[in-house]
């Protein structure tokens, strides 16, 4: 009898060790889903409502992640007229979009005619790069790469990233071998004046730490990296999702 007993309970604790995660997910899920609650309501719902920005953002990440690769169009500005008259159509406006938004980024003090390699005497106008745009429709970005020099002792090459929908710039990268030096103030400078190109500076929490703005509300980080690797300095300005625990649940606003 006794060994029966002990069977039984061998059994229910081996039961039981194989339950416990399980109960624990549950658990775990169960508070993510209380939390998201919380994410979801008051302040950060207005927000998502009023810069569609952000929930496009949220949006990309996580079409994102059920890709493994997205396939993408390119167009060469240099070789406009090898292109059909619809691609033609297409590439001008995207060029001249991108022309448009980089004029802004000069305006509010992000990015420079010195670094553009342009003059100061007239507003910017994109005439060299590859613009690549992803074909699949509910993915609206549009991507800039720019190669000034290239197997050079003065290397250098910029890249945009640009929403499709709200035409707004979110990234900038630069890599060159010419380096550039930046202090706290004028990071914390940099990366407010994008926040201002974003609209976003009326969101009332922005705070400033080691890793840039961040936003609890809008669950959006501005960043800026700078790294010196093989003596090439590659300097990345970008806007990503903070956090965001249920995507699955999250409502995100999109007209």
């Amino acid at each position: 009898m006794n060994k029966i007993k002990m069977r039984i309970i061998g059994i229910l604790l081996i039961g039981l060790c194989f339950c416990l995660p399980i109960v624990s997910f549950i658990i775990q899920d169960y508070t993510n889903h209380n939390r998201v609650g919380e994410i979801d309501g008051g302040k950060t719902q207005e927000i998502l409502k009023k810069h569609p920005l952000i929930s496009y953002l949220y949006q990309y990440d996580y079409i994102m992640e059920d890709y493994d690769e997205i396939v993408q169009e390119s167009y060469n500005i240099k070789k406009y007229y090898s292109y059909s008259k619809e691609k033609q159509k297409d590439l001008k406006k995207i060029q001249t979009i991108y022309s448009q938004e980089i004029q802004k980024l000069i305006q509010n003090k992000i990015i420079s005619h010195d670094i553009l390699e342009t003059s100061t005497k007239k507003d910017y106008q994109l005439t060299f790069g590859t613009i690549k745009k992803n074909k699949k429709e509910n993915i609206g970005q549009y991507f800039l790469e720019q190669i000034y020099r290239l197997n050079s002792d003065n290397d250098k090459f910029i890249d945009f990233n640009m929403d499709g929908k709200t035409h707004k710039i979110t990234s900038i990268s630069l890599t060159q071998n010419h380096h550039l030096d930046f202090n706290q103030k004028e990071i914390k400078e940099l990366l407010w004046n994008m926040i201002k190109y974003l609209e976003l500076d009326d969101i009332d929490d922005w705070n400033y730490n080691q890793e840039g703005y961040e936003s609890y509300q809008a669950k959006l980080r501005i960043s800026f990296y700078n790294e010196i690797i093989d003596q090439q300095q590659n300097i990345r300005i970008n806007t990503s999702i903070l956090y965001l625990p249920s995507p699955k649940r999250f409502h995100i606003f999109v007209e």
